[in-house]
């Protein structure tokens, strides 16, 4: 039996739809509000030793994330996720624009 995508990746989309309809969800507020958030994301999963036994970790990342919002807004969720990254153990690399997060074995 073979899979349609190996079952250590996931890779997947999010975009808000801007829909009368589904405004409850995305956050849309009228054709004035001209707002984007677009998320893709892939990553792949492996096995890393423990002092016990093997455990799921995440191996690799990508995410791309883009945003159209007032400047004022993006500067403080970016403020935020940066804050958020560094308190996970992730380093900044160049200028701020990609972070590493090592697992330590």
């Amino acid at each position: 039996m073979s899979a349609d995508r190996p079952r250590f990746e996931e890779e997947g989309i999010w975009r808000p739809t801007q829909q009368e309809e589904t405004a409850a969800n995305s956050g849309w507020r009228g054709d004035g509000n001209a707002r984007r958030r677009i998320v893709h994301y892939w990553h792949q999963y492996g096995l890393v030793d423990t002092t016990a036994a093997p455990s799921p970790a995440m191996m690799q990342l990508y995410l791309y994330h883009s945003v159209a919002a007032p400047q004022g807004e993006i500067e403080e969720a970016w403020e935020q996720n940066h804050a958020m990254l560094a308190e996970g153990g992730s380093r900044s690399g160049r200028a701020g624009s990609s972070w590493v997060t090592c697992a330590s074995t």
